[in-house]
């Protein structure tokens, strides 16, 4: 007996959501969203002044495996775009003083990724914009592992790497 169900588009329709829904909840790798900002902002916290810059906004765009750690345990590498909102006025252009160069290199990005710098001082509530990323290695925590140990930008390990 070969007898075909009837298949209503409401059917189909709660089976794709399901499905994604189900797809989604398997491809976060890393910190989730909090501890990622806890970590950026205790980064831009101890290279900068303390309360200079306050982490207004993240963004993740992805994953993405590295080999093995050295202790062999397992390695993430974790895209993202941060805003950032100036609590006071700083020249990022000053000699002395830290450039963009620095805040993209403590973010895990490049100069060319972060936007918003002016020609002269920046003043308190200017936005600035960094494309950056964050190297996690995973730690046990119960029958789960999760990714909550920084281990070094991945320019650096590049770098070492070659």
């Amino acid at each position: 007996m070969n007898r075909k169900l009837p298949v209503t588009l409401r059917d189909m329709r709660t089976f794709l959501i399901l499905a994604s829904l189900v797809a989604a909840t398997g491809c976060s790798r890393g910190p989730d969203e909090a501890a990622l900002k806890s970590e950026l902002q205790q980064k831009i916290d101890k290279s900068f002044k303390p309360g200079l810059l306050e982490l207004a906004g993240l963004k993740r765009q992805g994953s993405s495996p590295l080999p093995a750690a050295e202790s062999g345990a397992p390695r993430v590498v974790v895209y993202y775009n941060a805003t950032l909102r100036l609590k006071e006025g700083y020249d990022f252009k000053d000699w002395e003083g830290l450039s963009p160069a620095t805040l993209a290199n403590v973010l895990g990005g490049r100069e060319r990724g972060v936007i918003g710098v002016k020609a002269k001082e920046n003043q308190p509530g200017d936005l600035l914009r960094v494309y950056g990323s964050s190297v996690f290695k995973a730690v046990s925590s119960g029958p789960r592992e999760q990714a909550a140990v920084r281990s070094t930008n991945i320019r650096k390990q590049r770098r070492f790497m070659a």
